[in-house]
């Protein structure tokens, strides 16, 4: 049942994405988890934009929201 969602989440972003020339096999599901009847996934874009997206299902209202971060800056320490 959670493949099913995951493969939601990720033709959520797909559809949000739509207009852009990012293809389908550039999304890879990062991380999911599910609570109740809510869930809530990780999809990056592996490819040259390299965006991340959260998406959100609510159970309570049957919706998905898409929120697309950007990576701004990054940080490495040598331990």
């Amino acid at each position: 049942m959670d493949l099913e969602r995951q493969d939601l989440a990720l033709h959520s972003v797909h559809k949000f994405l739509e207009g852009t020339d990012t293809p389908f096999s550039d999304l890879k599901l990062v991380w999911f988890a599910k609570v109740l009847k809510n869930w809530k996934a990780i999809v990056a874009d592996i490819g040259e934009g390299g965006n991340l997206y959260e998406v959100t299902y609510s159970g309570e209202f049957n919706d998905i929201n898409v929120d697309e971060y950007e990576k701004i800056n990054s940080y490495r320490e040598q331990l």
